[in-house]
């Protein structure tokens, strides 16, 4: 699991006792996945905060209301009227709008525009000051996100014929390197999904596992068992080269 808090606005500010400041979503969204979270992420959560102010009067009795929709009125209304300090954070812990994005997972994850307008709105209102101004210093979005694993599963056939390494767990969208080694009087043939290469480079997109057949190595060698003899004997005679056809074999 891992968190990241990406700046989406930086804000701004208009002179007005009820201003309506914005940016698109399509801002929003840039923003978001050129945040740098890790590949084939997935969101859990999202929390949006707003940090707004004003200038031009003392101790103003501010109201912001912020949402999404066109820069006139809200389609979609996120939080509820609520008085504001100058400066002040709201809400302080964050509101969560996972809801809210179309895709859950980076790099393409983004927040659904289809159906709530193209517009973050932010409306900030006054009643006792006659010219204030209204400020956006910025909006956050407070990601956390997880990193699905998968399990790469490795096994041979016939048992005993050789080995594989590059088995494990692995972040989903990465590469595993399996190698599949003989044992003596083996060769490697094939792995079970048909590629014929012992040593190759998958990406882990699932748990899955991976077999590496072998079959006896016996045609250009004598062996007892899975060893090589030391030597051979007729009697008390020791063989000094065994051949099928010109093929050496042994000595």
């Amino acid at each position: 699991m891992g968190t990241k808090t990406v700046r989406v606005w930086n804000g701004n500010s208009q002179s007005s006792k009820d201003a309506k400041l914005y940016t698109s979503l399509s801002s929003i969204n840039s923003a978001l996945s050129s945040a740098g979270l890790p590949d084939n992420c997935i969101i859990t959560s999202a929390k949006l905060k707003v940090n707004a102010g004003y200038s031009g009067g003392i101790s103003p009795q501010v109201y912001m209301t912020f949402g999404l929709g066109n820069t006139s009125a809200f389609s979609v209304t996120l939080f509820s009227r609520t008085k504001i300090s100058n400066g002040s954070t709201y809400p302080s812990s964050g509101v969560e709008i996972i809801n809210y994005f179309a895709d859950k997972t980076a790099p393409g994850f983004a927040l659904n525009l289809a159906n709530y307008g193209s517009y973050f709105v932010v409306r900030l209102d006054t009643a006792n000051i006659a010219t204030p101004t209204m400020k956006v210093n910025w909006v956050d979005i407070d990601i956390t996100y997880t990193i699905p694993t998968y399990t790469i599963t490795t096994a041979v056939s016939p048992t005993g014929s050789g080995t594989v390494t590059g088995g494990g767990t692995y972040n989903k969208g990465s590469t595993a390197t399996l190698k599949a080694t003989p044992s003596a009087g083996y060769k490697f043939i094939k792995w079970n999904d048909g590629i014929t290469v012992a040593e190759r480079t998958v990406t882990v997109t699932s748990n899955v596992t991976y077999t590496a057949y072998f079959e006896p190595d016996k045609i250009n060698k004598i062996y007892i068992g899975t060893s090589q003899p030391k030597a051979i004997y007729i009697g008390t005679q020791e063989v000094k080269a065994v051949y099928v056809g010109t093929t050496k074999i042994y000595g």
